[in-house]
């Protein structure tokens, strides 16, 4: 059985007012001047978008700072983790300077007795 592609849906028409599900195109508000009530309503959508706005820029903000705040936790755990194995290191070499010395302190003994003895 062949398949028979979907037919091309129309574009989607869209109202020219945000939020509004119209199919008018040329759907538009009137002027604020002709009445009180289209007044209020374009006095809303800027409160709403101002709102929006501060919101947007808010989240932005946070965000940053979430951001730099991680950034700053990043450093910080790296930075321990370098003095961390640096101590180690220092430890490493503090035990392998005494390793050393108690070798050559029992290595100067063994000459000593060899020493004696061939007296």
């Amino acid at each position: 059985a062949a398949r028979v592609p979907p037919e091309p849906r129309p574009p989607l028409r869209r109202c020219s007012l945000e939020c509004c599900r119209c199919d008018d195109v040329q759907h538009e508000l009137p002027p604020a001047s002709a009445d009180a009530r289209v007044a209020a309503v374009a006095n809303y959508i800027a409160a709403r978008r101002a709102e929006l706005a501060r919101q947007s820029q808010r989240e932005l903000q946070r965000r940053k700072a979430e951001i730099a705040e991680e950034k700053r936790k990043q450093e910080q755990d790296q930075k321990r983790k370098q003095a961390a194995a640096d101590a180690r290191k220092r430890k490493r070499e503090r035990e392998d300077e005494l390793i050393r010395l108690q070798l050559e302190e029992r290595h100067e003994r063994l000459r000593e007795k060899e020493r004696a003895r061939l007296r």
